[in-house]
C-alpha cells in the first residue's frame, strides 16, 4: 500500500473530492498528484472539496458546496459522498438507513 492510496482511501471514506493548498494548487480525485507526488508539493496540501467556481471550473476548497453544507444542518438529512467528489441524500427514517 502507497502513500497516495492511503491518502486516496481517507479522502474517499470522508467525502472529500481531492487535495488544496494555500497557495492555489488543487487536485481532484480524478486528476489525483499530478505533482507526482514531490514532498516539497505535497506537504502543505489538505483534504478539499470539489466545487464549481463562478467561471464554471472545478476547484478544491475547504468548504463544501453551498448545497452540502446547508443539507449537513438538517438533522433529518444523511449526506453520503461519492469516490468522485459528489454526493447523495438521504433522509433517515427510511429504508435507505444503514
Amino acid at each position: 500500500m502507497t502513500v497516495e492510496i492511503i491518502i486516496l482511501d481517507y479522502l474517499q471514506t470522508n467525502g472529500y473530492g481531492g487535495l488544496y493548498n494555500d497557495e492555489g494548487c488543487g487536485c481532484g480525485i480524478s486528476y489525483f498528484m499530478p505533482c507526482d507526488n514531490q514532498l516539497d508539493d505535497i506537504r502543505d496540501c489538505k483534504p478539499g472539496y470539489r466545487v464549481k467556481n463562478k467561471d464554471g471550473n472545478w476547484i478544491t476548497q475547504s468548504d463544501p458546496p453551498e448545497e452540502v453544507a446547508a443539507l449537513l444542518k438538517v438533522p433529518s438529512t444523511e449526506v453520503i459522498f461519492t469516490n468522485v467528489g459528489g454526493f447523495e441524500v438521504v433522509q433517515k427514517g427510511t429504508d435507505n438507513d444503514s
